[in-house]
C-alpha cells in the first residue's frame, strides 16, 4: 500500500470513531434527558410539550447533566403544574401507603 492510501484510511477510521463517539454522547444525553423527565412526571408534574423541548435545549448550556437535571426539576416545581393528583411529591419521598403499627397510634 502506498503511503496515501495508509493515510486515508487513518483518515477514514479516525473520521469513523468521531462520529461514532459523538453518536454515543447524544444518546447518552437523550437518555438522561428522558429519565429526568420521567421523573418529573412521576412526581405529579405534567408539562406541555413546548416546555419539555425549551428544557432538551437548554441541556447544552450546562457544564454538566447533573446540573441540568437540578435546572429542570426546578423549573417543574416553581412552575406548579400538578397533575390531578393533590399531592405535592416533588422533592419529597414516596408516602408509605400502609398504615403504621406504631404504639403512639394505639395510645
Amino acid at each position: 500500500m502506498s503511503e496515501l492510501e495508509i493515510k486515508k484510511d487513518y483518515d477514514d477510521l479516525k473520521a469513523f470513531k468521531e462520529r461514532t463517539e459523538a453518536r454515543i454522547k447524544q444518546e447518552e444525553d437523550m437518555r438522561l434527558i428522558n429519565d429526568v423527565l420521567t421523573e418529573i412526571r412521576n412526581r405529579g408534574y405534567n408539562m406541555s410539550d413546548e416546555e419539555k423541548e425549551q428544557l432538551k435545549m437548554k441541556f447544552s448550556e450546562f457544564d454538566s447533566a447533573d446540573a441540568w437535571a437540578n435546572y429542570a426539576k426546578a423549573q417543574a416545581f416553581e412552575n406548579g403544574n400538578k397533575s390531578e393528583s393533590d399531592v405535592q411529591k416533588i422533592g419529597l419521598p414516596y408516602a408509605n401507603t400502609k398504615p403504621t403499627q406504631s404504639i403512639w397510634d394505639i395510645i
